[in-house]
């Protein structure tokens, strides 16, 4: 949470919701990623992460591949979820 305006703003509110309606922005809810999938061709040794796996209700093992850049938000191991 961060001060706007004397008032407590999250990251939904701060962030996202100003860009929610790009076309290059997808959000997947009620869904958890398990593993980041990275490139097996790397030439230069540097690690580069291609897509995730994630799951979602009871189905496990959703692959989705991005073809720019990935965001990754942690925070404490298993909160939240």
């Amino acid at each position: 949470m961060n001060l706007r305006a004397g008032l407590r703003c999250s990251t939904a509110k701060g962030f996202l919701r100003p860009i929610r309606n790009r076309k290059n922005l997808h959000v997947i809810l009620h869904s958890m990623v398990d593993k980041i999938l990275f490139d097996d061709n790397v030439q230069d040794g540097v690690p580069r992460a291609v897509g995730v796996s994630f799951k979602r209700f009871s189905l496990t093992g959703i692959k989705v591949f991005a073809t720019k850049e990935i965001l990754l938000s942690a925070g404490a191991v298993n909160s939240p979820q």
